[in-house]
């Protein structure tokens, strides 16, 4: 036959594996951990929030270069337009 402790000792860890049990139960239909098709969804909608995002930084990239270059277009044009006037205004006199 058992004796006094062992028994207590056995019905004290009966109750805590009951209890991590009713925990484990908890945990397993709480919204903390969900379905994984309900993770799934949103992975896939954190995804395409990313690519979206990522499109429109990609106009952004090298925007140093792209400044310099749009200076240098617009110089130029500013160039031709004012060689243009010159040689309307010079063929208009003679």
């Amino acid at each position: 036959m058992l004796s006094y402790r062992v028994h207590a000792k056995l019905q004290i860890a009966i109750a805590a594996h009951g209890g991590c049990d009713l925990i484990a139960v908890g945990v397993l239909f709480s919204p903390l951990v969900g379905s994984a098709e309900s993770r799934r969804v949103s992975m896939s909608e954190l995804s395409v929030g990313l690519q979206r995002k990522n499109a429109r930084s990609r106009t952004l990239r090298n925007l140093d270069q792209k400044i310099v270059l749009a200076r240098i277009r617009s110089a130029s044009s500013t160039r031709t337009i004012r060689e243009a006037r010159f040689e309307l205004a010079t063929e208009l006199e003679n």
